[in-house]
């Protein structure tokens, strides 16, 4: 089965335990939880969903998942809202200042989700520019496309999340032998699962995850999970269906 763990204290690698008031979206929590103390008042952040091995953002310690790009230049990502009213960042403006840059480095405010703490790194544009073609991205496209396509020259795949998302983690407590749980090497105990292919499990809650599993049954799903024992997230491949001798879906 699956524990909801709602945040970490101090830090991941030490325990899980639920916010005991207020829900996933309650912003209370943000403004008023120590664990988020440290994030400057930001609702939002452009959190790092991969690092690219022996890349520049790989040798600067980005951690996928955990870290939430929040400040760029001692200056807050702006925001503005988009035709849907949802909140989203000015790509225009994170272009321009990374373009300022080239000659410089830029450093990144990026608040770290194993124990709330907000940490800056400097990157190299001008060693970036002379190594990895970064005036080679086209100016066609669209500004969300552009500053993708410049983070992925770091090394890193970003995606605009709402800073609750890193509360939202299922600890797995307990495998059932031949379950689809066990055949995808899912680990009891020191496994955590904290996404979901194409941002499945962003919206968060307790139910969610029983809710994606249920959709996905006899499909093939890509889960993104946190073992404390070992300090990695690795994605695990799980089909969930009901004949495996076994209770429920995935047997965990």
């Amino acid at each position: 089965m699956f524990a909801f763990a709602q945040k970490f204290v101090k830090s991941i690698e030490k325990s899980a335990e639920t916010i005991i008031s207020g829900g996933a979206n309650d912003e209370s929590i943000l403004e008023n939880d120590a664990y988020f103390s440290n994030t400057k008042f930001n609702k939002y952040g452009l959190r790092v969903i991969s690092v690219k091995p022996e890349s520049k953002a790989s040798e600067l310690k980005f951690e996928s998942w955990f870290d939430y790009i929040i400040g760029i230049n001692g200056h807050e990502i702006p925001t503005g809202y988009n035709e849907q009213h949802q909140l989203v960042p000015n790509y225009e403006y994170l272009i321009k200042e990374i373009e300022n840059c080239k000659n410089r480095s830029v450093i990144f405010e990026v608040w770290n989700a194993k124990g709330g703490v907000l940490i800056n790194i400097e990157v190299n544009i001008k060693e970036l520019s002379s190594s990895s073609n970064l005036d080679d991205i086209p100016i066609d496209q669209k500004p969300n496309n552009i500053i993708q396509q410049s983070f992925e020259k770091i090394g890193v795949s970003i995606q605009w999340t709402p800073l609750i998302t890193a509360t939202f983690v299922y600890h797995v407590l307990e495998i059932h032998p031949n379950s689809p749980a066990e055949r995808a090497g899912l680990i009891e105990h020191s496994d955590y699962i904290i996404g979901a292919q194409d941002g499945l499990l962003a919206t968060g809650g307790e139910d969610l995850l029983g809710r994606l599993i249920t959709s996905k049954k006899n499909q093939s799903l890509i889960l993104y999970v946190y073992n404390h024992d070992y300090d990695v997230v690795r994605p695990v491949t799980i089909q969930p269906f009901e004949n495996w001798g076994g209770a429920g879906l995935l047997g965990c």
